[in-house]
């Protein structure tokens, strides 16, 4: 109990001048008059036939432009099928591109560092990171703030408008803060100072500080690092 409706078969499209209707509006206005046109008796009131008769105008206009095929089963009112569009009406507008970085990456990410946390001997050196190619100057990047002590730089897939992280230079063991031995107080200290400094100058009107911890804080490298996040309205709670 199929049915098919091509836009050969159909009338030429109506005088009233509407542009191209999007999918969702044509899905609802072939719901709309395919009940109509399957329903037993006269329409219910005066105004829905006015008013499918106007959606059905639009319906065929909008077939006559774009080649659309319809399939219509009694059963089910099914979306439509596109086999292509003609070369005067405009093709749908794209998606919109996705975020180099989502949550699942991060997640994903943080789940090889554990891994490789854990076949490391768990010695305290820990696996080389892209960090080591930043400090040691084989890979560029925006550097922010540099001391005998720490290393800030811009992060290359921000999360807001003002992304900046902070590194100790020399790792010592400080894979994650869950690592850190009381004789580096004194590192921690001063990394907390300096992120303070560069978000008050990078954001006047507040900043957050950010540390991720280990596999379930969705810490992707394993080098102890700071995440100095500004430039819009913060939400609450975070992640």
């Amino acid at each position: 109990s199929w049915a098919t409706v091509n836009a050969d078969t159909l009338p030429p499209p109506s005088r009233l001048s509407v542009a191209p209707l999007s999918v969702c509006a044509v899905r609802v206005q072939q719901a709309i008059e395919y009940t109509a046109i399957s329903a037993q008796g006269p329409l219910p009131s005066p105004r829905i036939g006015l008013l499918v008769r106007y959606l059905g105008r639009c319906l065929r206009r909008f077939v006559a432009c774009s080649g659309t095929v319809f399939l219509f089963r009694k059963s089910q009112i099914r979306p439509p099928v596109f086999f292509g569009y003609s070369d005067t009406c405009p093709s749908p507008p794209a998606p919109p591109a996705m975020s180099k970085t989502s949550m699942s990456d991060e997640v994903e990410k943080a789940k090889e560092a554990a891994a490789d946390f854990e076949h490391s001997g768990k010695d305290g050196a820990g696996p080389p990171t892209v960090f080591d190619k930043l400090l040691s100057g084989e890979w560029k990047c925006d550097k922010v703030h540099e001391d005998d002590m720490c290393f800030a730089f811009r992060d290359i897939e921000p999360q807001a408008p003002v992304h900046i992280l902070l590194i100790p230079k020399n790792r010592d063991g400080l894979l994650k803060l869950s690592l850190a031995r009381e004789d580096q107080t004194p590192l921690l200290g001063h990394m907390l100072y300096v992120a303070q400094e560069i978000g008050k100058k990078e954001c006047p009107n507040g900043f957050r500080l950010v540390i991720n911890d280990g596999e379930h804080g969705s810490q992707a490298v394993l080098h102890l690092h700071i995440h100095i996040l500004g430039g819009r309205q913060m939400k609450w709670p975070p992640g």
